[in-house]
C-alpha cells in the first residue's frame, strides 16, 4: 500500500512506521551500513559534517535533536518555523556558528534519483526520516505559510507556519573551496625563495634597486685657526682686525702725529681794480727837450 506524501509524512511522525525497514527500492540507497559512499560529491570532515561541492556547502550531517556517529544517538526534534529560526541563530557546531536553514535549491539538491522512503542516501545523510524539512523561502516573509521539502518521495510542499517540521542545518562555504583550507588544515607554506638567489634560466631578472647611500656629506678640510699655509698654497693676506681711530684720538708711541689742520679764514678777496698811472699833460714837452 502506498500513502500519499501528506499522509506519509503524518504517520512518519506520529512514529508509527519504521521508514528503515522498507525494501521496495530502486538500489540500496545507503541503507546498509557497510555501503561505501560515492565520495565524488561530498567529503566527511570527521565532525559531523559534509562538505558538499556541488552547492559548495556545509551540511550537518544529522538532522536536529541526532547526534553521534551515523547519529544513533538523541531523538530528532520538531520545530515550527520560528523555532526552525531561533535554532539555526542560536546553533554552533564544529567550531562554527554561521549554520542557517536551507535554500529549496540546496534541501532539493539531496534527493537522491531512485530512492524513495526515504528519497536521500542514507550513507551521507544516515537516520534521515521520510517527512518534510523546513527550507528557507521568500514566502515565509510574506504569509503565514514557509516552504518545505518532503522527504518521502521527495516533493517541495508548503506548510503554516505553525506546523512542526524536522530541519537540517547548513552553512556556506567561501568561493573557490578546492583552494581554501578547511577548519582542522593548517594553511599551506607559501614557498618563499631564499635572499639573493639567481633567477630561474627562463625569468628576465628584475632591475635592481639603486644602493641608498648612507655615508654622510664629507666635511671640509678647514685648517686650523693661525696655521701656516702649505708650500703650493698662497697665503691669503691679513685681515685688519684695528678699530678705527676715535676723532681727535692722540696718536699712540709708533705713530706720525697728523699735521694740524688750519681752521683761519681766507683772506677777503680785493675786488678793486688797478690803479691807472699819471700820464702827461698834453702838448707838454718830453723830458729834456729843449
Amino acid at each position: 500500500m502506498r500513502f500519499s506524501p501528506v499522509v506519509y509524512s503524518m504517520i512518519v511522525m506520529l512514529g508509527s512506521i519504521n521508514v528503515y525497514d522498507s525494501t521496495a527500492l530502486a538500489g540500496n540507497c545507503g541503507r546498509e551500513e557497510s555501503t561505501t559512499p560515492d565520495s565524488g560529491r561530498f567529503k566527511d570532515n570527521g565532525d559531523g559534517t559534509l562538505n558538499d561541492k556541488d552547492q559548495n556547502v556545509m551540511w550537518k550531517q544529522c538532522i536536529e535533536g541526532l547526534r553521534g556517529i551515523r547519529c544513533r544517538l538523541g531523538k530528532a526534534n520538531y520545530f515550527n518555523w520560528i523555532q526552525a529560526q531561533r535554532k539555526a541563530d542560536n546553533t554552533v557546531f564544529a567550531g562554527y556558528d554561521d549554520w542557517r536553514i536551507p535554500t529549496d535549491k540546496e534541501l532539493r539538491s539531496l534527493i537522491e534519483p531512485g530512492c524513495e522512503l526515504p528519497a536521500i542516501n542514507l550513507a551521507w545523510f544516515p537516520r534521515t526520516p521520510a517527512s518534510a524539512f523546513w527550507f528557507n523561502s521568500p514566502e515565509a516573509d510574506n504569509s503565514f505559510r514557509a516552504g518545505a521539502v518532503s522527504f518521502a518521495y521527495g516533493e517541495s510542499v508548503s506548510h503554516d507556519q505553525k506546523n512542526v517540521l524536522y530541519l537540517r542545518l547548513v552553512r556556506s562555504l567561501p568561493p573557490s573551496n578546492e583552494n581554501q583550507p578547511t577548519a582542522n588544515t593548517p594553511p599551506a607554506a607559501v614557498n618563499t625563495p631564499p635572499a639573493n638567489q639567481p633567477p630561474p634560466a627562463n625569468e628576465t631578472p628584475a632591475p635592481a634597486a639603486p644602493p641608498v647611500n648612507n655615508t654622510p656629506p664629507a666635511v671640509p678640510n678647514t685648517p686650523p685657526a693661525n696655521q701656516p699655509p702649505t708650500a703650493n698654497e698662497t697665503p691669503a693676506p691679513p685681515v685688519n682686525n684695528t678699530p678705527p681711530a676715535a676723532p681727535n684720538q692722540p696718536p699712540t708711541a709708533n705713530e706720525t702725529p697728523a699735521p694740524p689742520v688750519n681752521n683761519n679764514p681766507a683772506p677777503p678777496a680785493n675786488n678793486n681794480p688797478p690803479a691807472v698811472a699819471n700820464p702827461p699833460p698834453a702838448n707838454q714837452p718830453p723830458a729834456g727837450a729843449p
